[in-house]
């Protein structure tokens, strides 16, 4: 009889079971890759697609892209956030695609492609290091600053994340370089001054008015902290504020601040927005339906911060007391953390096994 130290077995057993998980994954891998390749001809060789690379080509869009890109015309980061698990869908290997497409056909000026998304499997990671992007293994919630000229393509970020790349990037040095090709922002503004005519929400002013309030709930919502981290228990617990309060922002509209607050700078910088529709007739797959190339162009001597609601004072009062009483939850990444476990524990097994 042998006896075995329990430790090497249960080490020995993980070790076969992160094996599986990784063939596995490899298998799925190969398969998206033949996927990939196919929905790349299809796009290529689409009507869509050829129209796209003329609008591109149009010396309209080189100019804007001249101005942004600077010096750096042969050194553009693309940062893809929100693309979407690959292994799970249609649509992000369209999109994936197409930007794999827009490095290879446009002058060589986007010399990497890095990617965040935190439904990523491991089999998305595989695939996009087959093709050459670099997974981001932390979640940045679209808070990047740029420090140099950066493409951010979106394909199906939330508002909210779109507030958080401009509020991030909130000077006139900064955002000239950001370049950003997501859902229509000018379309976005027009459906919230659609929502704040039709009174479906209130406005960010009414909230900053009231900001006391914020402050006399606080200790609510740390209690409801103790007992539970659910974002769904809070709304139905402050929905019920509105007896204690008698006041009526509180009960339709806690929910909504967190895209009220980045929403004012989606308003805010629509002046100084140039905007690019890609407006070519239904597209492949709703690929960049209603989507638009973002120029940004501030006068180095313009103050951002006046160009947002409210006295700067209050605002600054206002977002700090938010801040302490309205953590944003992060994105669940157990999925894509455990990928890049089991990938990174894989690897350095097949190192050991390859020394011996």
């Amino acid at each position: 009889m042998s006896s075995t130290d329990p430790a090497t077995s249960i080490s020995l057993e993980l070790g076969f079971s992160i094996r599986e998980f990784y063939h596995n994954a490899e298998e799925k891998s190969k398969i998206i890759v033949q996927e990939m390749e196919r929905i790349s001809r299809e796009v290529r060789e689409s009507k869509f697609y050829s129209q796209l690379c003329k609008q591109i080509e149009s010396e309209e869009f080189q100019s804007k892209l001249s101005r942004a890109l600077g010096s750096h015309f042969y050194d553009v980061t693309m940062v893809i956030y929100a693309l979407g698990s690959l292994e799970r869908a249609t649509s992000p290997k369209y999109q994936l695609a197409f930007a794999l497409l827009l490095q290879q056909d446009f002058f060589g000026w986007i010399t990497r492609i890095e990617v965040f998304d935190p439904l990523l499997s491991l089999a998305d990671i595989l695939v996009l290091e087959k093709f050459g992007c670099i997974v981001l293994w932390m979640n940045e919630e679209c808070q990047r600053r740029v420090e140099s000229p950066t493409l951010f393509f979106m394909p199906y970020a939330l508002k909210s994340l779109q507030g958080n790349l401009l509020e991030a990037n909130w000077w006139p040095s900064n955002i000239n370089q950001v370049i950003l090709l997501t859902n229509r922002l000018s379309a976005t503004v027009e459906d919230y001054h659609d929502f704040l005519r039709d009174g479906i929400i209130f406005s960010l002013d009414s909230f900053m008015e009231n900001w006391e309030y914020l402050e006399a709930i606080q200790k609510c919502i740390q209690e409801i902290n103790i007992y539970t981290n659910s974002k769904n228990f809070a709304y139905g617990f402050l929905a019920h504020l509105k007896d204690v309060t008698n006041n009526r922002y509180l009960h339709y509209q806690l929910h909504d601040l967190p895209f009220m607050i980045k929403m004012q700078y989606l308003e805010a910088i629509q002046n100084y927005t140039e905007e690019m529709r890609i407006s070519l007739g239904q597209p492949i797959d709703n690929l960049l339906y209603n989507f638009a190339f973002h120029f940004f162009n501030v006068a180095p001597e313009v103050d951002m911060q006046t160009l947002l609601q409210g006295e700067r004072e209050v605002r600054l009062k206002f977002r700090r007391q938010f801040d302490k009483i309205w953590k944003i939850e992060e994105y669940q990444m157990v999925a894509l953390i455990e990928a890049l476990i089991v990938k990174a524990w894989y690897e350095q097994m097949a190192e050991t096994e390859n020394d011996l």
